[in-house]
This record gives C-alpha cells, structure tokens and sequence, in this order.
C-alpha cells in the first residue's frame, strides 16, 4: 500500500512540475520563444574575418561592415579577395583591377600588424580612388534568460575529472531534443557550410515546438537556442568617407591594435609614419 500511494506521489510531482501544455497554450508559449529569439542580437549576415585574424576590440562602433572587397591582413601575410600579396606593388595592382562599382576597400588588419604597413595599406586603397573601411570586433553586452535545467545539465557535463556516469554535452543536447524530433531536424538544417544559422533557428524554432505539442522543457529549450543564435562579439566599421581633416603621424613598429585607438568615428585621417 505505502508503495502504491509513493508511486502516486511521484507521478503527482511530476504532473505538477511538468504539465502538459494545451494546443493554444503550447501556441502562445512557442511563439513567445520565438519572438523572444528574433529580438536578440544575432547577425542575419555577420562578417566573418580571417581565422587568423586578431581583430582590434571597440565599444563605441555602430556602422555596419560595408559590403565590399576584402584585405586582410597579419603579421605575416597581406591578400586581396583571397590573392596573396607578396608587395606593395602585387597589392597595388589587385585593389586596381577590382571591379569599380564599389566606394569602399573592407581592411581587416590584425591588432599585430605593424604601422608601416597600415599606412601602406591606406596608401594604396586611396590610390585607386577608394576609401577605407576599418573593421573592428564590438564586445556586445548581452542579457541570457533565466538559468535553466539545460545550463544545470551543461555545466555538470563539463566537469573535470569526470565523474562516473556523468553526461557528455552533446547527449545532454540529443537528450533535449529527443521528445521533439522537428526541433532537431531545425537544427539539423542550420549546421550546413554557409547557411545563415541564426536565420534558420529564429524562424524555425516555434513552428518545430508547435509540431512536438511543446513536448521538451521550454525554459531549456530556450536556453539552447539563445546559445545557438546569439552573437556576444560582432563586427563593426570606421568608414574614412570624407577627404582627410587630421594627420595620425606613429612609429613604425607601433600595432595597429595601440594605434587604431586613436581613430574617432567620423573623423578621416591621413596616416603616416613618424621620423
């Protein structure tokens, strides 16, 4: 008897901590999810630098990365749209040859990158008649939802030793989506080589939790996606639009992570090398 009414004790707590959503409650509570997913800050189409690339950090910069060509640039190695350029005189002559429709060059420097070849790179974007577009990583501060089962679950996965019979990561994840096959195949589908994941999830993600009736638990399936689509660095740009109105005049060795401090937002400048 005391097992029978402990059974019915158990199934009781669980009814009560876990209830079953109604179609129109599991509409309303999927599609708050997915409106709260589209309000956060996720790039539809981030730039995306060089891995190599160490870009310069800013907290100040709002303009997006133009849509243009592309130098990258690090310690060891300058390319334009992905051609090596072995001299000034190689890079003069890609940036030359580029289609004309475009204003700006989007220079992606390493913060390592010395002065000299800052000031080189400039010379020889204006050059050919365009203007520079400097792009930096923008530490965005963001807000995550409530602590949930899932951040519980991921957090005792990655612990170290492991303790016996403890959960990888990725079979807290599986374990998540098991009771909702459409969410999975959602993001499934956002895992392919240049698919736009966040786009994919945001609008995705309520429709799929609709179809399993709500079956996972939301709060952790709200979690999951948040990590998924939310950017906490992005890419913005200091655009030189404007003929040049101050003279930025640096050592030679000077980085253009010291250097690129100095830049103030809509101010264009002529760079040069100090005697």
């Amino acid at each position: 008897m005391r097992t029978a009414v402990f059974g019915i004790l158990v199934a009781s707590r669980i009814a009560v901590a876990d209830p079953k959503l109604t179609p129109e409650q599991c509409k309303v509570e999927a599609t708050a999810l997915g409106t709260f997913l589209a309000d956060t800050p996720h790039d539809k189409a981030p730039f995306v630098s060089q891995p190599s690339v160490d870009l310069a950090v800013r907290k100040d910069l709002t303009t997006p990365v133009p849509i243009a060509p592309v130098i990258n640039a690090t310690r060891a190695e300058t390319s334009f749209q992905g051609q090596l350029a072995n001299t000034r005189a190689d890079l003069a002559r890609l940036v030359k040859a580029s289609p004309k429709k475009q204003k700006h060059v989007v220079v992606v420097l390493d913060e390592l990158v010395a002065w000299s070849r800052v000031v080189e790179i400039v010379d020889v974007v204006r050059a050919a008649g365009l203007a520079p577009a400097f792009v930096f990583a923008v530490e965005l501060t963001v807000t995550p939802p409530p602590r949930s089962t899932y951040d519980e679950d991921v957090a005792a996965s990655r612990v170290y030793p492991p303790k016996p019979g403890q959960r990888s990561e990725s079979r807290v994840r599986d374990e998540l989506l098991e009771p909702c096959p459409a969410l999975g195949k959602v993001l499934a589908s956002a895992g392919g080589e240049g698919v736009d994941r966040a786009k994919v999830v945001v609008e995705g993600a309520a429709k799929a939790l609709i179809a399993c009736a709500c079956a996972p638990d939301l709060p952790s399936v709200r979690s999951l996606l948040w990590n998924l689509v939310v950017v906490r660095r992005t890419a913005r740009a200091i655009l030189f639009d404007n003929g040049a109105t101050e003279k930025l005049a640096l050592p030679a060795t000077t980085t253009w992570g010291v250097a690129s401090k100095q830049l103030v937002p809509g101010t264009t400048y002529t760079f040069t090398v100090a005697p």
